[in-house]
């Protein structure tokens, strides 16, 4: 019977590669490393968890960075952030309200 260890990436990577590269069956890796068989299939039935998608910001889209003079000074829009700004405009749905249609609308303060 194998020594229980703790589940870590070394282990996770070691199960892996035998598993995957030299074909080992599961009974062996675990005799192999020193792991409880559970701990073994575990880590060869594990279902990887997606990267969540993060979504881009106009901001990052535009370029902020001079050329010749190397500054901050400038936000130049890019065919992108154009594009997700439309889209914004396009799905966003707060309206002000009747008693202030004809007045300055700033959402940003």
């Amino acid at each position: 019977m194998a020594k229980t260890k703790k589940k870590t990436k070394e282990i996770e990577y070691a199960v892996k590669y035998l598993y995957e590269t030299t074909k080992m069956s599961i009974s062996n890796i675990a005799l192999e490393l020193g792991v409880a068989e559970a701990i073994v299939d575990g880590i060869i039935n594990a279902t990887p968890e997606p990267t969540p998608l993060k979504k881009s910001k106009s901001q990052d889209l535009m370029i902020r960075h001079t050329s010749v003079k190397k500054t901050n000074n400038v936000s130049i829009m890019t065919e992108g952030a154009s594009q997700v700004n439309d889209e914004f405009k396009k799905n966003s749905t707060t309206r002000p309200s009747k008693r202030f249609n004809n007045s300055i609308y700033r959402p940003n303060g």
